[in-house]
C-alpha cells in the first residue's frame, strides 16, 4: 500500500486457501518472515490449482482492506481537522478579546482617534489571518493510499518441527 502510513509505504498480504477462502494473516506473516531471513525455496506450481481464481479472491481481501484502511484514513483526517479548525478557532477568539480589551482600555483613558486605529488594523490583521489560516486548512487535500500488487506467489507451509 502506497503512503498507507506517514512513514511512507508498508507491504500488505492476503491469503487464500486452495478452496479459496481467507486464510487469515498467517500465511503471510510466514511469508514476510521467511522472505526477510532468506529461507524461500522454489518448488513447482501443484496441479489442478486455479490460480486466478485464488489470486483473485487475495486481491479482493487486499481491496476490502484498501477500502477499510481509507475510511479509517478519511476520519481520522477529518477530525485531525475539526481539532485544528477549533484551535484556530479559540486562538483567534482569544486574540480578538485582547484586542477589545485594548480597545477599550484605550477609550477609557481616553487616547486619541490614531491609538484606537491602531488596535482596529490589528483586528482586522487578526481576522485575515484567521480566514487565511482556515482557508489553507479546508484545502489540504484527504490522504490518499494506493494500493499496487507486488507479487502473488503460490506457498506450501511448514511448520517448525518439519523444517
Amino acid at each position: 500500500a502506497t503512503s498507507a502510513s506517514r512513514g511512507g509505504d508498508e507491504i500488505w498480504g492476503s491469503a487464500v486457501t486452495l478452496e479459496g477462502r481467507s486464510a487469515g494473516e498467517s500465511p503471510v506473516d510466514a511469508l514476510l518472515a521467511a522472505l526477510a531471513e532468506g529461507r524461500l525455496a522454489d518448488e513447482p506450481l501443484p496441479d489442478g490449482v486455479d490460480l486466478e481464481k485464488l489470486a483473485d479472491r487475495a486481491m479482493n481481501q487486499l481491496d476490502f482492506r484498501h477500502a477499510r484502511e481509507g475510511a479509517n484514513r478519511a476520519r481520522e483526517f477529518e477530525a485531525l481537522k475539526e481539532a485544528r479548525r477549533i484551535t484556530l478557532d479559540e486562538q483567534y477568539r482569544r486574540r480578538v478579546e485582547a484586542i477589545r480589551n485594548r480597545i477599550n482600555t484605550a477609550t477609557t483613558r481616553g487616547r486619541g482617534e490614531k491609538s484606537i486605529d491602531l488596535f482596529r488594523s490589528q483586528l482586522r490583521r487578526a481576522q485575515e489571518r484567521h480566514e487565511r489560516l482556515i482557508a489553507e486548512l479546508e484545502s489540504q487535500p484527504a490522504p490518499e493510499i494506493g494500493l499496487q500488487a507486488l507479487a502473488a506467489c503460490v506457498l506450501h507451509v511448514v511448520g517448525e518441527e518439519a523444517a
